[in-house]
């Protein structure tokens, strides 16, 4: 969960600064049979927000301006960056976030003279390939990804 302040510029929203307060665990989708198929995602981010105030007691309700319900998630070898995790909840989607936090991203790593990324997309995840791509993210096909799992079962 982030608060922050917004600018508009050219009609678009810029993310200008943002402050963690605390983190609330909350579900990213619905089920279609699941019990929370008729909750609002409006409602859902109540429940998460009540649950911040109660974390943070001397936060003020009233300085929450606005909520940003997403996440990204990176880092780097020294060499080449890449995103781990990019989310931002269904009901959110189509606003900015997920533009706003990779930008910040990869300014970051453009910081540390990283100017090149990677990240992954299952290949089940159709939208999200489309959204990379739209973004002039290019799909490679001369890497094959390997993985290891030690004493542990499938989705450690």
């Amino acid at each position: 969960m982030t608060t922050f302040n917004e600018q508009r510029s050219g009609g678009a929203r810029q993310l200008q600064d943002a402050y963690i307060v605390a983190a609330v665990r909350t579900p990213i989708g619905k089920a279609p049979r699941g019990a929370l198929r008729f909750t609002r995602p409006d409602d859902l981010l109540v429940h998460a927000l009540r649950h911040v105030v109660a974390q943070v007691p001397s936060l003020d309700p009233a300085a929450i301006e606005d909520a940003v319900i997403g996440c990204a998630m990176s880092g780097h070898d020294g060499r080449r960056g890449y995103l781990q995790h990019v989310v931002v909840l269904p009901a959110f989607r189509r606003r900015g976030i997920a533009n706003a936090l990779v930008e910040r991203t990869l300014a970051a790593l453009e910081a540390l003279d990283i100017r090149k990324s990677h990240l992954e997309v299952l290949c089940t995840n159709v939208d999200g390939a489309a959204y990379w791509e739209s973004r002039g993210w290019q799909r490679r096909d001369d890497i094959t990804r390997y993985s290891f799992i030690r004493n542990a079962g499938a989705n450690c």
